[in-house]
């Protein structure tokens, strides 16, 4: 096995440069850009709440309420971060960067049956700065361990076959117990539809039933996967049912599922996945295609039908679900950055190194990353879904007495993580302020919008403090002064 100086001695010159540009860049936006409504502020808040109660087998949605849309995995990772460096934007986040540097190293031994020495390295480098991975390796959600999970049990798959080697079966079949606790059942259809295919193509199925550990593989499976749930199920009963068939079958099956306890399901015509592909794979899809239409084609190889089915079948599974978003097309990266490597290494590679078009296009997504963070002090989209500037104006102003920051309307992920859940939500504007008034000095939160609802008898109840981005005006609530005596 190579030393790591030994690697990094023989990168192609230039990847160093661009690879810190890249990590730092996401370091950076990790720490310093607010976690956003709904998904980042939701699974921040869902792991905060783990950490503070204790509770590592059953996430709360709220405290006492138990969230059951995911498993686990996640959970973990953010809510163990958060113990190591407490609460805040980099802990929730810094387990999908880890995750994420998994998957570019599966990827790179892959591309050493597929790929040139320089080819490999491309193929990191494209994986890397393609939008969606790179989005996703720095937020807080339960994509980047899916991701994973999905990458480790098909490059096992691969191993297994083509080795042939047991060792890699088992491998696998951990990779499919540990999906179990990432997303659930769905990695066995995402990777186990995919590795089938591909055997029927390439008609390896007596080289699999040679290698693969069926059995001892199964029970390794369901020793790492399954007592989570059975435990779940014990100390939430109803679990299973909601999950397992709500979860993993009528959200795909249902136009517009209502039955989502913690959100609402995100309809979409059939076959939006393929334009959610392009855009997750910009800029380096484009770019694979032009040379495609200029008459390149694939030398159809095992390993080409591999990859073309890793690429293909998810996202067929999800060109008919009717309900989907933008991050589904995140499992399908890894084999898609190959094949771009592969249809641009002739041009992209020249007597070992990488060309400069190819590092300027792997700038791109983190020049833009760190161009929107350098503006991010001084000028705040409108659109951006976060209640952390308006928290912590909230915390500057308040006093030693323990005041609670109240908003309303729907319920704001991110104004409850933000504050370590000390805050009030309320269905109306004079239900907040009757709750301030009644209990003592108060703050409320409002949007712009809810703001221009206040009536003239609300507004004599209400001292507004400041203007907070984005889109948010902070009040404090007066107790009513009692009337003279007579």
């Amino acid at each position: 096995m190579k030393k790591l100086s030994d690697v990094i001695a023989a990168l192609p010159r230039g990847f160093l440069p661009l690879m810190l540009l890249v990590f730092v860049s996401r370091i950076l936006s990790m720490a310093f850009f607010p976690l956003t409504d709904a998904t980042e502020g939701r699974y921040g808040e869902v792991a905060r709440l783990m950490l503070t109660s204790g509770d590592w087998i059953s996430p709360q949605y709220a405290p006492g309420v138990w969230f059951w849309a995911k498993p686990p995995m996640s959970t973990w990772l953010a809510a163990a971060s958060m113990k190591v460096f407490g609460v805040n934007e980099f802990a929730a986040r810094f387990p999908s960067l880890l995750l994420s540097l998994v998957v570019l190293w599966l990827v790179w031994e892959l591309a050493r049956d597929y790929l040139s020495e320089t080819g490999r390295w491309l193929a990191v480098l494209i994986l890397s700065t393609m939008s969606l991975f790179y989005v996703v390796s720095g937020t807080v959600m339960t994509d980047e361990t899916l991701l994973l999970t999905c990458t480790m049990v098909l490059v096992a798959f691969w191993r297994m076959v083509d080795g042939p080697s047991r060792k890699a079966g088992y491998w696998m079949f951990f990779g499919l117990g540990l999906g179990l606790l990432a997303k659930g059942p769905v990695v066995w259809a995402l990777t186990g539809i995919s590795a089938a295919v591909w055997l029927c193509w390439a008609k390896k199925w007596r080289e699999v039933f040679r290698a693969m550990p069926l059995v001892t593989g199964a029970l390794l499976m369901l020793a790492v996967g399954v007592p989570w749930y059975i435990a779940a199920e014990m100390k939430t009963p109803g679990f299973l049912n909601y999950f397992l068939i709500g979860e993993n079958f009528d959200r795909f099956t249902k136009p517009g599922w209502d039955g989502d306890r913690y959100g609402h399901a995100h309809k979409a015509p059939l076959g939006m996945i393929w334009v959610f592909v392009l855009a997750a794979a910009l800029p380096w899809l484009p770019v694979s295609l032009y040379r495609y239409f200029r008459g390149w084609r694939p030398q159809m190889t095992d390993m080409t039908r591999f990859l073309l089915c890793w690429f293909l079948i998810p996202n067929l599974f999800f060109t008919f679900a009717h309900n989907i978003i933008l991050t589904y097309p995140l499992v399908s990266l890894p084999p898609l950055a190959l094949l771009i490597a592969k249809s641009l290494e002739s041009s992209a590679v020249t007597k070992g190194k990488i060309r400069r078009w190819a590092y300027a296009a792997g700038a791109v997504i983190p020049a833009i990353i760190l161009l929107g963070l350098a503006a991010l002090p001084f000028c705040v989209p409108h659109n951006l879904h976060t209640a952390s500037f308006v928290s912590r104006d909230f915390r500057a102003m308040k006093d030693s007495r323990g005041q609670d920051l109240l908003y309303v309307g729907l319920r704001v992920y991110s104004i409850e993580y933000y504050n370590a859940g000390k805050v009030k939500r309320f269905d109306s504007i004079d239900a907040a302020i009757d709750y301030g008034l009644k209990h003592g000095q108060h703050f409320l939160a409002l949007t712009d919008e809810q703001a221009g609802w206040i009536s003239p008898a609300e507004h004599k109840e209400l001292e507004f403090l400041r203007k907070s981005r984005p889109a948010y005006v902070l009040y404090q609530i007066s107790p009513k002064k009692e009337a003279s005596g007579s």
